[in-house]
């Protein structure tokens, strides 16, 4: 495994907005994130530590990906202490040639069945980097469900 070469400079700090639908057919509740972006296991992986708040309450999460050098394959864990709970989801895609990395896993809705949620990191500038996750329904009907969109601090 290795780091998308678009994000070997997202080392740092990070600040920005993080937009929450709960509705998609409703406006977004916006609060401020911050992010960490480091590396671990020698550099093969790169790990995005977030928070941000909803209604007041504070939340967090950490995103841990890299790609497979040979197949361009990309992997994904992902923890949220509003969306995933006490459970960690495991994703699997692909690095873009845009450098952009979008990844998808899914879950399960007692009495709704298998729903999937996509996170596409689309690739930073020096200054900027967006990422935008999506809840898919079991009809493959894709609906917002957060973007963050960060600036470089310091």
């Amino acid at each position: 495994m290795s780091i998308p070469s678009a994000f070997t400079s997202l080392k740092g700090q990070w600040s920005g907005t993080n937009r929450l639908w709960l509705d998609p057919s409703a406006p977004p509740a916006e609060s401020p994130t911050a992010l960490t972006a480091a590396t671990t296991a020698q550099g093969t992986f790169i790990t995005l530590a977030y928070t941000w708040s909803h209604e007041g309450a504070l939340h967090d999460g950490l995103l841990v990906f890299g790609q497979n050098s040979e197949s361009g394959a990309a992997q994904a864990s992902w923890v949220d202490s509003f969306h995933s709970g006490d459970k960690i989801m495991s994703f699997d895609g692909n690095a873009s040639s845009d450098g952009s990395v979008v990844v998808k896993g899914s879950y399960t809705v007692e009495g709704y069945g298998t729903w999937g949620w996509q996170i596409a990191l689309h690739p930073p500038t020096a200054e900027h980097f967006t990422i935008k996750m999506d809840n898919i329904a079991p009809d493959g009907t894709h609906y917002p469900a957060v973007e963050a969109v960060y600036a470089r601090q310091g």
